[in-house]
């Protein structure tokens, strides 16, 4: 699917989405024309961005939704590389263009576009530039991090792992009934886990029955109890080790995390190992 049948203008100004990578980071000329205005896409589940690789100079991040990063193998094998969540940045730059990826949404998904040329006559001052490093530097701490996950960890633990970070980069407190987005289905999140469907289901129904997780509906998920899921990792310091925030300048333009704010975590203390 290409975006220019996707595509009209957007208004930061009227966005839900705050922080915004696009927004903290450029200072877009509120008077510029037309064509250097951010474009807003809405696709559907299952809907791929094809010029994502042939229209490389173009920023992106997700307003509503979720977005994946797929390669397909010569054999026909899938592997999810990560996943993109609203306030967060998308650039081929930043997220491996030398590698044929697939942007595909994965539920009803907004994004916002910013070409090369508005973002070459955008004003960018130190603080910004900084905070600009800062997630360069951030998503190379999280792709060591992802390592580590799936060369390291059990299946139970990466499962854990996961979605203590998509509650975290949604902005929402580790704590006993929070309900937050978890549009992935089993073979998404086997895919970029490095397990298998089966492995998945069977670690997701274990959780509801001891009630850590519930399902209410399709795309949601709500903790029961954050304390057993934050004993299932093997991290002490949850919020920096997921979150990782390397601090560039020092000063108040630096950021914690990707979405450049202080991520409100209520977490429970961790007792000895188990």
């Amino acid at each position: 699917m290409g975006f220019e049948s996707l595509s009209h203008t957007h208004s930061c100004a009227a966005c839900s989405v705050n922080p915004c990578q696009l927004r903290r980071g450029l200072h877009l000329g509120q008077s510029a024309g037309d064509d250097l205005q951010p474009r807003q896409l809405q696709l559907r589940r299952g809907d791929c961005v094809d010029r994502w690789n042939a229209d490389g100079e173009s920023y992106w991040t997700v307003t509503e939704g979720a977005m994946m990063f797929l390669v397909l193998l010569p054999d026909g094998r899938r592997h999810i590389a990560f996943f993109r969540f609203p306030g967060e940045l998308l650039c081929p730059q930043l997220d491996g263009g030398f590698v044929d990826y697939t942007l595909q949404a994965v539920c009803d998904t907004k994004l916002c576009r910013v070409g090369s040329l508005s973002v070459s006559q955008a004003s960018l001052n130190g603080a910004q530039a900084d905070h600009i490093l800062d997630t360069a530097c951030t998503r190379i701490a999280r792709a060591g991090l992802h390592s580590l996950v799936l060369g390291r960890l059990t299946a139970p633990e990466r499962i854990a792992t996961f979605l203590i970070d998509v509650i975290l980069r949604s902005r929402l407190q580790m704590e006993d009934g929070v309900e937050f987005l978890l549009p992935m289905n089993r073979e998404d999140i086997a895919d970029y886990l490095g397990l298998n469907s089966e492995t998945v289901s069977r670690i997701f129904t274990r959780l509801r029955k001891v009630g850590v997780l519930a399902l209410p509906r399709p795309g949601r998920a709500i903790l029961r109890d954050a304390r057993a899921l934050l004993e299932m990792i093997p991290f002490e310091a949850v919020e920096q080790t997921l979150m990782p925030a390397p601090r560039i300048g020092g000063g108040q333009g630096s950021s914690n995390g990707e979405f450049g704010e202080e991520n409100g975590i209520d977490r429970p203390g961790r007792r000895g190992a188990h």
